[in-house]
Parts: C-alpha cells; structure tokens; sequence
C-alpha cells in the first residue's frame, strides 16, 4: 500500500546579533531611585514560528545564577534574598522589606526598580560615579509555542550595573 509521511515542523527561536553584551545592559545610580532601568528584548531574538502560525511568545526569567549581594535596611548591611514566586518578576528582599523589583512584561520590556541601596565592592572612599556594583547571571528566556503545541526556548544573559552615589560636603565661602 500507499503510506504517506508528513513531517510536522517545529517553532525556532534563538538569540541573534543585536544582544551584545551592551545591549543587555540595564544601568542605574544610587543618586536617582526614581529612575529605572528599562530595555526591550524582543528584538534581541529571531522567530520563526513555521507553517504552524505562533500560538505565543512568553518571556520570564532564569535566576540560577543570579549573583547575591547585601543592601542597606534597617541601619546594617543585610544578604539580600530572591524571591522568584511571581512570574516575570524578580524580587529582592531582606526580610519583606524589598531591595529591588526586576520584571519582564508580555512585549519583552525588562525594567530594573531598585529602592535600597546595595553594597559595593570595597569599603574605601571613591569619587562619585566610579564603584560600579555588576549584578550578573539573570538570564531571560523566550518560549515560543507554536498552533499544535510545539515549542522552542532561548535565553539571553542580562547584566545590570548598579553605580553608587557618595556623600558629598562642601565648605561654605563664609
């Protein structure tokens, strides 16, 4: 008889050229907590979804590697801990007090909101802007699922660099 084989094509997705090492860089300073650090990751991944059509594209995150480190809460410096319990956010905390928010939204924008200060290497003076604290191994990975439920992952390595603010005394002209 007659057998006909049909090969089912599956989604791909990986990372591509444009998530350099600057590129997955989200950057603040101590001076500001106001301000966070915002980027866009969907660009940084090539989809192909197959003749399937793409059922979806989730972005969430992987903290195994995350590098550990100590804030500023309640007059000492304390080990800040992970807590991973809600999807597509990252939270620091010592105690229930929270450190830093790291999240993930459904188009890809990852945004880094930091409201205690962290220890930086060393315990020195330093000139404003110069001791620079690398928060390293938060990866974000993209799952892509594709109409019959076939799916493909990659992920990217983020770095957010964390510059402390100093003190700073002046003596007046009088």
């Amino acid at each position: 008889g007659l057998t006909i084989k049909v090969t089912d094509d599956v989604p791909s997705i990986e990372a591509n050229d444009t998530a350099t090492a600057a590129a997955t860089t989200l950057a603040v300073n101590e001076a500001n907590f106001v301000q966070d650090a915002t980027i866009n990751v969907a660009n940084m991944f090539t989809v192909d979804a197959g003749n399937d059509g793409q059922q979806s594209l989730a972005y969430t995150f992987d903290t195994s590697e995350l590098t550990a480190t100590k804030a500023w809460v309640n007059n000492t410096w304390s080990d800040v801990t992970l807590d991973t319990s809600t999807a597509g956010v990252v939270k620091g905390l010592v105690g229930t007090t929270e450190v830093y928010k790291i999240s993930v939204a459904a188009d890809g924008t990852v945004t880094f909101d930091q409201s205690v200060a962290l220890k930086h290497a060393g315990d020195t003076a330093h000139a404003a802007d110069t001791d620079v604290l690398e928060l390293t191994g938060l990866k974000v990975v993209a799952t892509l699922t594709d109409n019959d439920n076939d799916v493909d992952t990659a992920e990217i390595g983020l770095t957010i660099k964390v510059t402390d603010d100093v003190p700073s005394i002046e003596a007046n002209d009088t």
